[in-house]
């Protein structure tokens, strides 16, 4: 298809009407743009705010496209009000307006009805398009939008199992050893998005019963060469060794012995498919084509069974690998179905899910129908990020908008289009731009210096291909300003924005060459003192100006470790991902000993995490402790005993939350190197685990598997990328991925020379004889043609990602060249070399140093040019600031929250409390009381005993009289929480001892009356109250009896707290003739015999732990000690916490 003519875009003066594409080149102010067309459509065309659609690919994004459109509506009713502002083209826009009172009032509705602004990703916009027409497009109303990793992996494991349960053990012995359930996750999520989608090859000719055969005639020839090989094996190592009839080159005399040793393992290892890499060399064929000229062939009946050894697993695997294919085939034809129904029962679905739905919809038998209230809704149509689409969401906005009716835009550059990877197709933007009426460039950059603008230019003005496709061109650009942005200086005099550096020729090592090259200059640009001779302009320059970007995570941890030696502050962006640092694995340690404390290994593995300070040391303290290694440990799973309940009762954040804190890790952490990158791990592992539990609805136990696999198998997701753990003043080391669309002072470049061939286990390509049709090639041997097509599209992705390292810079831009072997397929071998017009096929350092010469030599003094100099440069020192300068202002004001959670234990502590009983959770109690009386006083006591004997209460029947029953559940229980099982007695007696007790002398109840249809165990309640005053609350208890009185006394200051909601659990309510009660369990020692549980000593007991603050607040309850309070308080209390004056 013939290239369309294209023209420059004005903002002011190109019309709005129509189909339109905007190529926007780096820095050419494509949002500014985007918000001035806006800016127009509501002024020229008359639109209203909610009439006109922006799309763009993230949510940071939208927000700055929402900032911008605002900002010139305002500008605008700034000009017609005759009022000045910055912006010249706004102002010379609206100039005609002025005093035009109706348009006036019309960019004030839209400023006033902005929230209305249609401003979407491609995600939230497929979402609103579904929710507002569910019946057109036969969605669900509302359903939760998740992350679908959790589902695929379980719907492709699921298929597994379908597939493999009943099958040959031939094909599941092949699958195990060539394939895994890994690899069939990561083949799925890696597919294109496309409807179009091919799969190769065709037809797979799978054949079960050749694999079999296959395998059953290599076991049985497995046999006989074991059998062969104790007989030949001497006259064999004699061919080898001493015969002299092999070549010499292929069969070396001193790797002989090793040869014949491979063999002796083989055979003794007894496994038949454990092939050694020159299993070969002892075939025959192999043999004969080795032999010396002359030489006769050494007969060896062990020669000919390994050649039909080796020619029997040729075709096995030949006959295996085309089952696998057929297993993935079939994955592609049912997992999608499987994975949809799994998320459509929990009402869930994927952002993936969305835009499919959105495309099936209108493609659906009410497509047409869902596309006439689209359209009705919308005039007109900004798609921002285009060059970042794929066939699903160009088919969603070709649907909608490419029609007469609707004012369409799509503006992106595909000379940045780099998410490849994500799903991208550079394909689909090229088939879009050959459907618009209309195609423009914005021609003038407003990011970097001119003279690094002119420098680009010559870099890809000279090529004559440079983004191989020829529907993708470059355009020249000019500055938008005479002298925009800040000179790059030495000594007072701009020095050349545009530096190339090639390393020296013969250098031992080029790539540590250019790690010191590289160091040692941005060391000498960023120290501090009146000898350096940098600036940028007229300040000096800081390490936050200069940005380094690398290729891949080695590369950046390779300048991070060279900086440090150095002394250079580095943070890193986009370059790892967060499951595979260390403090996610020491976090899963952490987890998993907190989901199964009983398990002593796992609380082990926790304790000697970094995390927890763990250390040999510390371990062996534990196990001197005790003679069994375990009670010293109780220190330790009582607390993770108590986190494991909060986990169960709170959700995972508030565990965390709370280990976090009480373990001290932040602090721990931060005295260590690199603490603070530690600790935002930690934090980022974290919330993605919180967001896994709420959106899976995990367990515990699931949550920690999940946890497991999600290490195994990271998934590559922004949301699981590093973050910064800075923003202090540091040098910023970033991925050339993730720079795309940041700016910085001062850019380096130092890995362009190295290439990235795009290897995989498929090959994902375009075929140009079926119009560009993505194809997904499944079979590990790839036809060369294939491979050609690959190889082109890699080269075209890796120009394009080079093209997005050399625009990021705004002063300086420093390129630094390090060749190895591969460089002739690199994309910096495609720019500055082949397609400069400079005829070789590969990498010559001499014709690399002419080409780059020759830029320079025509460059007008803008390009730099050095060869193989490496100044030395020394260890970076930081500015050094006055304590006045760092001195912390001191915040003299009033924050007060407006509304908060109560409880029983925040209102205990507000006044002054003394140590919780509860509060010792984490004070480690729970260690086994000795030299104390039998029976129920010499059981242990602490929170896990109170958890235990909680437990019993809770789930065993009040009414029953089996006491053999009772004693076995008091047994599991005791396994439960670790105790020793010989106290089940003791715990059954006092089970019956309590539920057998009279509680009320007139009525004679007892808790063995109440079956469990009348009682209630955890009754979590609440209830609003309004604002909390401590005097008006203390005085509803002034005058009463004991407990009032103890209540009154215990209220003392002012403590007035917010409103909000008073939350808590009733360990029990029953009902018995009518009425309702409330129990509350405590189990405390106060001594060893019945004496010590005297009335006046439960008093002093509950006073020392503010129990008396529970009275009211389970205001309905009959007491403590089988009390009522006076009536005359119960109304207060009703009263109070009502609100009611």
């Amino acid at each position: 298809m013939s290239m369309l003519s294209v023209s420059e875009f004005d903002v002011i003066e190109s019309p709005l009407s129509g189909t339109n594409l905007i190529e926007a080149s780096a820095g050419t102010g494509k949002t500014y743009a985007i918000s001035i067309i806006f800016l127009r459509l509501i002024v020229e065309n008359n639109f209203r705010i909610e009439d006109i659609l922006v799309v763009t690919f993230t949510i940071p994004a939208t927000m700055e496209l929402r900032l911008r459109i605002r900002d010139r509506l305002r500008d605008a009713v700034s000009v017609i009000e005759d009022q000045p502002i910055k912006d010249k083209t706004v102002t010379l826009l609206m100039e005609k307006y002025k005093g035009d009172s109706v348009v006036k009032q019309r960019i004030l509705t839209s400023l006033k009805s902005f929230d209305q602004a249609s401003v979407y990703t491609i995600h939230s916009f497929c979402q609103q398009m579904l929710v507002d027409n569910a019946f057109e497009s036969g969605s669900l109303f509302s359903s939760e939008i998740v992350n679908d990793n959790a589902f695929i992996e379980r719907g492709v494991t699921d298929l597994c199992r379908l597939t493999l349960y009943n099958t040959s053990p031939a094909l599941v012995s092949y699958f195990m050893e060539n394939c895994s359930v890994k690899e069939l996750i990561e083949l799925y999520k890696k597919r294109p998005l496309s409807p179009d989608l091919r799969i190769e090859p065709e037809d797979s000719d799978a054949d079960i019963e050749s694999l079999e055969r296959c395998r059953t005639l290599i076991v049985e020839l497995y046999a006989e060469l074991s059998d062969l090989w104790k007989l030949e094996s001497g006259r064999v190592a004699d061919i080898f060794c001493n015969s002299k009839v092999l070549k010499g080159n292929i069969y070396r005399e001193d790797s002989m012995d090793a040869l014949i040793e491979e063999m002796n393992d083989y055979i003794s290892g007894e496994i038949p498919f454990a092939f050694f890499d020159r299993f070969y060399n002892y075939t025959s064929g192999k043999i004969k084509d080795s032999l010396k000229k002359g030489c006769d062939y050494p007969e060896s009946q062990v020669f000919e069974i390994c050649q039909k050894i080796y020619d029997a697993n040729e075709k096995y695997n030949n006959a295996g690998a085309l089952m696998l294919i057929s297993i993935k085939k079939r994955l592609f034809d049912v997992i999608d179905d499987l994975v949809l129904s799994s998320k459509s029962q929990n009402s869930k679905r994927s952002f993936d899910d969305l835009i499919k739905d959105a495309q099936r919809g209108l493609n659906g038998k009410s497509g047409k129908l869902l596309e006439e209230k689209v359209r009705a809704r919308y005039k007109a149509a900004l798609i921002d990020e285009f060059q970042d689409t794929d066939n699903l969401q160009f088919d969603i906005f070709s649907r909608l908008f490419n029609n007469e009716k609707t004012i369409l835009f799509l503006i992106g550059d595909p000379k940045q289009a780099i998410y490849r990877f994500r799903g991208a197709d550079i394909f689909s933007y090229m088939k879009a731009s050959q459907l618009m009426k209309n195609r423009y460039t914005l021609a003038q950059n407003w990011r970097s210096r001119p003279e690094l603008i002119e420098s680009v230019n010559a870099v890809f003005s000279r090529c004559t291909d440079p983004f191989i496709f020829d529907k993708i061109q470059f355009y020249p650009v000019r500055p938008g300003e005479e002298n925009q942005g800040d000179h790059f200086m030495k000594r007072g005099i701009p020095v050349p924005p545009f530096d190339i550096w090639l390393s020296a020729d013969g250098a031992e090592s080029a790539g540590d060459m250019l790690i010191e090259k590289l160091s040692s200059e941005i060391s000498l640009l960023i120290n501090r003192g009146d000898d350096n001779p940098y600036t940028l302009g007229e300040r000096a320059i800081t390490p936050g100006d200069i940005a380094v970007l690398v290729r891949t995570r080695k590369q950046g941890i390779e300048v991070r470790n060279a900086f440090a030696a150095y002394s250079i502050p580095s943070v890193s962006r986009g370059m790892d991902n967060v499951f595979k640092s260390g403090e996610a694995k020491d976090l899963y340690f952490i987890v998993s000993a907190i989901a199964d404390p009983a398990n002593y290994n796992l609380v082990k593995a926790a304790l000697s995490t970094v995390a927890m300070g763990g250390s040999a040391d510390l371990l062996y303290g534990y196990h001197r402790n005790s003679s069994d290694g375990k009670d010293g440990f109780d220190s330790v799973t009582t607390r993770f005993y108590n986190y494991r309940e909060q986990w169960i009762s709170g959700g995972f954040l508030n565990m965390i939350t709370g280990f976090l804190e009480r373990e001290s890790v932040a602090s721990r952490l931060f005295a260590l190197n690199g603490g603070e990158r530690m600790v935002t791990n930690i934090n980022h592992v974290a919330e993605i685990l919180h967001d896994a539990e709420h959106e899976m609805d995990f367990t515990p136990r699931e949550l920690v598997i999940w946890f497991g696999n999600t290490l195994s198998n990271p998934p590559d997701d922004d949301g699981y990328s590093m973050r910064l753990e800075r923003d202090d003043d540091a040098v910023n080391i970033v991925t050339m991925h993730a720079c795309k669309g940041l700016e910085f002072p001062i850019v380096y470049c130092p890995f362009l020379a190295h290439s990235n061939d795009g290897k995989g286990e498929y090959v994902i390509y375009h075929d140009p004889s079926d119009h560009d049709r993505p194809v997904l090639y499944l079979d590990k041997n790839v036809p060369d043609e294939v491979k050609a097509i690959k190889a082109s599209e890699d080269l075209a992705e890796n120009v394009r990602l080079l093209y997005v390292a050399l625009t990021r810079a705004k002063s300086a831009c420093r390129v630094m060249f390090a060749p190895n072997k591969n460089f002739g397929k690199s994309a910096a071998f495609h720019i500055f070399v082949k397609s400069a017009g400079y005829d070789v096929s590969g990498y010559n350092r001499s014709i690399l140093a002419a080409a780059l010469r020759d830029l320079h030599d025509n460059s007008g003094g803008r390009i730099s040019f050095s060869d193989g100099t490496v100044s030395e440069g020394a260890a970076y020192i930081a500015e050094k600031h006055s304590a006045e300068q760092i001195a912390v202002r001191e915040f003299t004001g009033e924050v007060r929250s407006c509304w908060k959670t109560h409880s029983y234990s925040a209102i205990a502590h507000s006044f002054a409390a003394q140590v919780d009983a509860e509060g010792k959770d984490f004070q480690s109690e729970f260690h086994a009381r000795k030299g104390r009386s039998e029976g129920i006083f010499g059981f242990a006591s602490g929170t896990r005993a109170g958890l235990c004997i909680h437990e019993i209460f809770e789930k065993t029947d009040f009414t029953t009289s089996d006491r053999i029953s009772v004693t076995d559940r008091c047994s599991e229980i005791l396994e439960k929480y670790r105790f020793d099982i010989s106290s089940k007695v003791h715990l059954a007696d006092m089970f019956f001892n309590v539920v057998n007790s009279v509680l009320d002398d007139s009525t004679g109840l007892k808790l063995s009356y109440i079956d469990d249809c009348s009682r209630l165990t955890e009754l979590e309640f609440s209830f609003p109250v309004d604002l909390f005053d401590s005097i008006k609350f203390r005085d509803i208890f002034k005058g009463g009896d004991l407990i009032c009185n103890k209540i009154y006394n215990r209220l003392a200051g002012d403590h007035s707290e917010p409103g909000g909601m008073m939350k808590g659990f009733i360990d029990l309510v029953f009902e018995h003739n009518g009425k309702f009660y409330i129990a509350d369990w405590k189990s405390n020692h106060l001594g060893n015999s019945y004496n010590d549980y005297t009335r006046e000593r439960l008093t002093d007991e509950m006073e020392k732990h503010n129990y008396f603050l529970q009275y009211p607040e389970m205001e309905f309850s009959p007491g403590i000690f089988f009390d009522r309070p006076d009536i005359s308080v119960l109304e207060k209390l009703d009263k109070y916490f009502a609100g009611v004056k």
